[in-house]
């Protein structure tokens, strides 16, 4: 509440654009403190706090330090993080504050009015004067551990609902991904600054130095081709310096790739894999293992694999021991690159199309969409909907972005949208769109119904495609309907209300389909088939498999019961339109 008017809420979409621009930063490897300002910049943008600011731990541990902020004055930054520290040593005998609270219980504190918050009296003056009345201190939690702390001031009293506080807790989390992101790729400007230094050094020393020069060389090679194979070709390249095997294992003991005698596979495996081990490398950068030298890929506080040589080493300061190292740092800027990558692909570009799908996104926000898209924003693309039974469905189908992919989509994202999983593609073919739709009903049996949008001229029209999706898809004639197989009567339809177009409908056929269901005729299917064959008895009575005079008669009755004259044009056009939305909506009869 905000003096006794509920507070406007924040547009879901709103939300969604939030975590992708959140998300977008784990991808930037920008140092830490941008990182930082940046998230905490959004989430005030978004949903009007005065002020927000991300703490993190000082260097002993003994302090929360402010490290970004928005709205702040570096003034009351600094009185913070100086004068004021927020103490976390219990020694102190001071009480902790309520981030500090946060952060030791790794649960939200949340205080509603700081004015009447109790055992808020030793921070109620600093917040008079930066004038703020409410509060909510949500942990950043990363690896299963309390990093830090997002602080959020409004100006108002407010009571956060637990939406506000899921959707903190979502930017928290993602804020912790970012912040490890961040100091792994400081960690690695650091560790390349060194490299250069080293290899400057070398260079002048003796013959085997300069052999690891040229290692070093080949291995910077890999980072100018940045594709799939990276980690692979670095670990030939290293395999072939060393004149042994090389392999590669995430931190979670997954293989990624190998290189050398099929006979040692198993054995590097067993000895990077081990509990051992990977105690060890949390301490030391390498050591050695079952006749194998082990090296950490990436940073102590975030590891992300292991990397083994077999023969073992000889010592830590060889060619081949500071090439490992070299490749090791190599892997580990692929391998977080990945994971981004998967941030990226998991969270930023489903809530995007979501956003584009509602409609909300314009001007600068369009390019923005663009880019986190990775896409051109003029297209062409095209909407396609896969219609499920349920919204869990839907959002499970929407998840499997790869096996979608895999039926021949060119497929840009997808999300889920009630109980359809909406997928974006590139331009194509109808015939690729339709062969793709056989094979998406056939791997995926979730799927009930498949809808295509006409062809659409840039993102700004991904939310009048889906609208064009939806109303084919509530048709499903076949493996998929293309809204251009409507023709005229589909784009009439789709700009009326679902409703109206029911309306209209029951008033012309509602009569016939009554008297169906309670004499046992077939009235309106006659009248179908008379449409469909263009007015054509005989053609029109084959296809029922009856005589023409018994279609003649049928005609009469349907002419009698529902107040036709099918020899009145704007009658039958009454029919013929009425049949046509008829067909299109799903509760029509066949």
């Amino acid at each position: 509440m905000t003096n006794g008017r509920p507070r406007a809420p924040v547009a879901d979409v709103d939300r969604l654009l939030v975590l992708a621009d959140v998300a977008r930063t784990i991808n930037d490897f920008r140092p830490l403190d941008e990182t930082l300002n940046a998230i905490c910049d959004r989430v005030a943008g978004l949903a009007g706090y005065r002020f927000t600011a991300l703490v993190l731990p000082d260097a002993d541990g003994r302090s929360l330090v402010i490290r970004g902020s928005a709205g702040m004055s570096a003034e009351y930054v600094r009185h913070v993080n100086v004068e004021r520290p927020l103490r976390l040593d219990p020694s102190s005998g001071l009480p902790l504050s309520p981030t500090g609270r946060a952060f030791r219980a790794g649960a939200p504190v949340v205080i509603a009015d700081v004015e009447l918050e109790p055992g808020f009296e030793p921070w109620r003056e600093g917040a008079r004067r930066l004038g703020y009345r409410s509060l909510v201190c949500v942990p950043v939690i990363a690896s299963s551990r309390v990093i830090g702390v997002l602080d959020c001031y409004g100006a108002e009293p407010h009571h956060h609902t637990a939406e506000e506080l899921e959707f903190l807790q979502l930017v928290a989390r993602l804020a912790g991904v970012a912040i490890e992101t961040a100091r792994v790729a400081e960690g690695q400007r650091q560790a390349t600054l060194r490299l250069r230094d080293l290899s400057e050094r070398l260079r002048r020393q003796n013959e085997e130095l300069s052999r690891l020069s040229l290692a070093q060389a080949r291995l910077a090679e890999g980072l100018t081709q940045v594709d799939a194979t990276a980690v692979e070709r670095t670990v030939r390249t290293l395999a072939e310096l060393t004149e042994g095997a090389v392999l590669v294992s995430t931190w979670g003991g997954r293989l990624v790739t190998y290189v050398g005698a099929p006979s040692w596979r198993e054995e590097m495996a067993a000895a990077g894999t081990g509990g051992v081990v990977r105690r060890l490398l949390q301490r030391e950068p390498w050591v050695p293992a079952g006749g194998c030298t082990c090296f950490r890929i990436g940073s102590p506080e975030l590891p992300l694999g292991v990397l083994v040589l077999r023969p073992a080493l000889d010592d830590e300061v060889g060619a081949n021991a500071l090439a490992a190292r070299h490749a090791a740092a190599v892997i580990a800027a692929e391998l977080q690159s990945e994971r981004a990558d998967r941030a990226l692909e998991t969270h930023a570009r489903p809530a995007v199309l979501l956003a584009l799908a509602h409609g909300v996104c314009g001007g600068p926000q369009l390019r923005e969409a663009a880019g986190v898209l990775g896409v051109p924003g003029d297209g062409p693309f095209r909407v396609v909907v896969l219609g499920c039974a349920s919204a869990e469905a839907a959002y499970g189908l929407s998840r499997r972005r790869k096996p979608l992919a895999r039926t021949g989509w060119p497929m840009v994202t997808a999300t889920a949208c009630d109980a359809d999983c909406v997928v974006l593609v590139h331009g194509a073919a109808s015939q690729t769109l339709r062969r793709s739709a056989a094979l998406a009903r056939e791997r995926h049996p979730e799927v009930e119904r498949v809808g295509v949008s006409a062809e659409l001229n840039g993102l700004v029209e991904v939310a009048a495609g889906l609208r064009q999706a939806r109303t084919a898809a509530a048709l499903d004639a076949g493996p998929a309907t293309l809204f251009e197989d409507l023709g005229f009567f589909g784009a009439l339809a789709e700009g009326l209300p679902r409703e109206r177009v029911r309306a209209m409908v029951d008033d012309v056929l509602g009569r016939l389909r009554d008297h169906d269901r309670r004499r046992g005729t077939r009235l309106v299917v006659t009248l179908r088939a008379y449409v469909r064959h263009h007015g054509r008895v005989t053609e029109a009575a084959r296809a029922l498999g009856v005589h023409p005079n018994t279609l003649h008669q049928r005609l009469r009755r349907a002419a009698e019961v529902g107040g036709l004259d099918l020899r009145d044009f704007h009658h039958l056009a009454r029919v013929v339109l009425a049949l046509d939305w008829d067909r299109l909506s799903p509760a029509g009869d066949g």
